[in-house]
């Protein structure tokens, strides 16, 4: 940055903190769930616990893949190429991207809900000649986010990965992180996912435990949010890495002013 584009300072953040910061939190646990991974990040006064992070390897692609297999398995042509294919009713995997965020939802009865999928049934017109009839994938696809081996991936399920994440840390803290959950990323998005992350981590914690979860309503753009508002703070000309000291001191100084408290 300072060699190749010349900027006079810069400040690096993690995502998570940045999505906390967002939210107007300085403590909580932030569930980060976008494109690639989704991560559950403990953090105490702005610092990432990072002995505490968990990761589960399922994110907005991961679940647009699923739902594309479901629905080929269900004898719709799909080209997965992302090419032109005048043979194919969908060119490219975008399309089914677009299906899963209009119609999938997370169920709140999943063996009840399997059981009786018709009930879910919905039409998707793809074009004027072309649609899709979809039941039980509106709510196969973001399960895995609650069942992981749905879709092969040998991990627990995103609420149980919060729980061990907020018990690994220090018991003085837990009951504070319980209570600032915050929701981050577009694949937090799905109809009904907030009561059932809910319901389900309630299970899991010890009696009379409270649990807050934060789901801001543009929660798919709270890293960006969160950079705008620190990127305004009079406080980041403190903590920014300017050209001068890059220059005085090297690579290193980026570590030592962004990352050292994360550590």
């Amino acid at each position: 940055m300072f060699e190749s584009l010349n900027v006079p300072a810069l400040y690096v953040a993690l995502q998570p903190v940045l999505s906390l910061y967002a939210s107007g939190y300085a403590t909580g646990v932030v569930i980060e769930s976008g494109d690639g991974v989704t991560h559950a990040v403990p953090l105490f006064e702005g610092c990432a616990l990072e002995h505490a992070i968990a990761r589960l390897e399922i994110g907005g692609r991961s679940l647009t893949d699923y739902l594309m297999k479901m629905l080929i398995d269900r004898g719709y042509s799909i080209n997965t190429s992302g090419t032109e294919d005048s043979d194919s009713p969908w060119n490219k995997r975008e399309s089914v991207r677009g299906i899963k965020e209009i119609l999938c939802f997370v169920s709140q009865d999943f063996k009840k809900d399997f059981s009786n999928p018709t009930s879910y049934t919905k039409n998707y017109q793809w074009s004027e000649n072309q649609s899709i009839t979809i039941d039980k994938e509106r709510f196969l696809c973001p399960e895995s986010l609650f069942q992981p081996p749905l879709w092969g991936v040998q991990s627990p399920g995103i609420h149980e990965l919060v729980f061990k994440s907020i018990m690994n840390c220090d018991v003085d803290i837990r009951n504070l992180l319980f209570e600032n959950i915050v929701l981050s990323g577009g694949s937090t998005m799905f109809p009904g996912y907030v009561d059932r992350f809910k319901k389900e981590l309630i299970s899991l914690t010890p009696q009379n435990t409270k649990v807050n979860i934060i789901a801001p309503n543009n929660r798919q753009n709270s890293v960006w949010s969160g950079g705008s508002l620190l990127a305004s703070s009079p406080s980041l000309q403190q903590m920014w890495v300017s050209s001068d000291e890059y220059d005085e001191l090297g690579p290193a100084v980026v570590y030592r002013k962004c990352f050292f408290s994360y550590s």
